[in-house]
């Protein structure tokens, strides 16, 4: 009988301790069985404040040690990326001058940031000058949409042996040249092929003579809208659109032989 008495005793005990648990429960807003994980936490968190100041210390000399790290390397990549910026910007020139741009100045601005970035210790631009004696300034205030394309197909082609793009597209890269320039563009994009896919829109017969694979692009107006429509060309199709793209009688015999002769058939 002493044991009942003794549970008896330890009852008011129990009810009260099960009562403190329920009410920190609710003051932590969590479940009675969770209260053993979140008193680890806790105590985990109290461990962390208390040693806060040789805490501090470690980050304070894990930043500094980065920091010596990412000097130590952007000082390398700046010196790297001043001497290819150099031999590219010439090389592009060059390029350049067979585009119809003989005039234009290929530049590279390396401009010295203030706080480290992941990009190294400078931004890089590109710039164009195609004015003689006027200065160079950046791509998208000087060049027009046709320019822009001879300029990133010159960049392209300079690059290609390096290059890991997939695909490369050019929108009217022909845009304001003539025949000659555009059997050049035609060849460099032709060149291109060879390390990526290149996709590109052009109404010049000598660009699209160099194309492995032709594309006809239609817009279709009526009453009720308008449709655009693509289809592959082969064969004879391929040599009466190269015949109507050079402007000439596309029955005649000329202009289809002619045509033949730009695609090498």
């Amino acid at each position: 009988m002493s044991g009942a008495d003794d549970q008896d005793e330890s009852l008011p005990e129990i009810e009260q301790r099960l009562s403190a648990i329920y009410d920190i429960a609710r003051k932590h807003r969590t479940a009675p069985e969770e209260l053993v994980d979140l008193h680890n936490q806790l105590a985990e968190e109290l461990q962390g404040l208390q040693s806060g100041d040789e805490r501090l210390a470690e980050l304070d000399a894990a930043c500094t040690a980065a920091l010596a790290r990412y000097r130590e390397l952007a000082t390398k990549l700046s010196s790297e990326r001043a001497k290819a910026a150099k031999a590219l910007a010439k090389s592009v020139s060059q390029q350049l001058a067979s585009l119809a741009m003989a005039h234009s100045s290929f530049e590279i601005a390396l401009t010295p940031l203030q706080e480290p970035s992941r990009w190294g210790a400078e931004t890089v631009e590109f710039l164009i000058s195609t004015i003689p004696g006027q200065p160079a300034r950046a791509l998208a205030k000087i060049a027009s949409g046709g320019e822009l394309s001879r300029i990133s197909l010159a960049i392209q082609v300079v690059v290609a042996k390096t290059s890991i793009i997939p695909t490369l597209v050019f929108d009217e890269v022909d845009a304001g040249i003539g025949g000659a320039t555009g059997d050049v563009v035609g060849r460099m994009l032709r060149q291109l092929g060879e390390n990526a896919q290149v996709l590109c829109v052009t109404h010049l017969a000598q660009v699209a003579s160099k194309a492995n694979q032709h594309f006809k692009v239609e817009k279709t107006v009526s009453k009720k809208g308008a449709s655009t429509s693509i289809g592959v060309l082969d064969g004879e199709a391929k040599v009466l659109e190269i015949a109507r793209m050079m402007g000439g009688v596309v029955e005649s015999q000329q202009s289809l032989a002619h045509a033949r002769e730009m695609l090498g058939i």
